[in-house]
């Protein structure tokens, strides 16, 4: 997952499998995938529920109450080695939340809700979080034997500025309006497709990690549906009320980071030099 934070697009849950490991009907399979991943992959979709948007809640002056002190002392450790402008420019590009650097604010409130409601689960950057995969490649999150990647398609990012892209937007404004959704929610069901191979490709060449299965998601639907309810307590047993619990967090780790709060710690790391 990578710099998309699109929250609220149709959402659709893929599941993919290897195309013997899937289950008929639909459900999540526990069992160790085969190191052979050649197989074709089938899609497993879970029927739509609307989602209203959650009003946005004001945070209390606790969502700053983050003593410049502790985070010297809980960021330091990870960027030791680096100097002084590469640790400033560090700050700017992660987001911090109770003591955690994540590399996006939906990777935060991922992270939170997986430390609220699994037992025993505590984020851990290299163990459960930003598990290393090979030399160079990482996987958002590891539980027990399950890697989850939490990854929000928007369509430009994935393409660049590519012929395919341009190809791609003229075919979407030749369709009615009615239709450029579908076509649009398709593409983007391609595109995590493509990732979800990229990543199972890179677990298949690391020893270590090879027999783990991996699920990839692409909003917050799809987050509680596919993860959250399966290995979680707790979890809201509506989506809405599970959309509000998401829009939450996400304001809380919005204004957390705000720009005036990174200026502050980047002030703060430089006054330790």
């Amino acid at each position: 997952m990578r710099s998309t934070d699109g929250l609220l697009s149709r959402p659709e849950l893929f599941r993919l499998l290897p195309a013997d490991d899937a289950p008929e009907n639909g459900a999540l399979s526990n069992h160790p995938q085969s190191e052979d991943h050649k197989n074709p992959l089938r899609l497993v979709s879970v029927v739509n529920h609307p989602i209203s948007p959650a009003t946005p809640t004001v945070a209390t002056d606790e969502a700053f109450g983050e003593s410049l002190g502790t985070f010297r002392q809980d960021f330091a450790p990870s960027v030791d080695s680096r100097n002084r402008g590469e640790r400033v420019r560090h700050i700017w590009n992660m987001v911090y939340y109770r003591g955690v650097q994540y590399s996006s604010r939906s990777m935060a409130v991922c992270g939170t809700l997986l430390e609220t409601h699994i037992p025993g689960f505590k984020i851990k950057y290299g163990e459960n979080l930003e598990v290393p995969v090979g030399q160079r490649q990482h996987v958002d999150f590891l539980i027990n034997d399950t890697f989850v990647e939490y990854h929000p398609i928007v369509i430009k990012n994935e393409l660049g500025n590519s012929n395919h892209y341009r190809r791609w937007v003229q075919r979407l404004k030749s369709l009615s309006i009615r239709h450029q959704n579908d076509f649009a929610e398709g593409k983007k069901d391609e595109l995590l497709e493509d990732y979800y191979n990229r990543r199972r490709a890179a677990i298949d060449r690391d020893p270590r990690h090879r027999s783990k299965e991996l699920i990839a998601v692409r909003t917050p639907h799809t987050f509680w549906k596919e993860v959250l309810i399966r290995f979680g307590n707790g979890v809201p047993s509506h989506i809405d009320n599970f959309m509000s619990q998401f829009s939450t967090l996400m304001d809380l780790v919005t204004e957390e980071n705000s720009p005036q709060l990174k200026r502050l710690r980047a002030q703060s790391i430089q006054e330790t030099e």
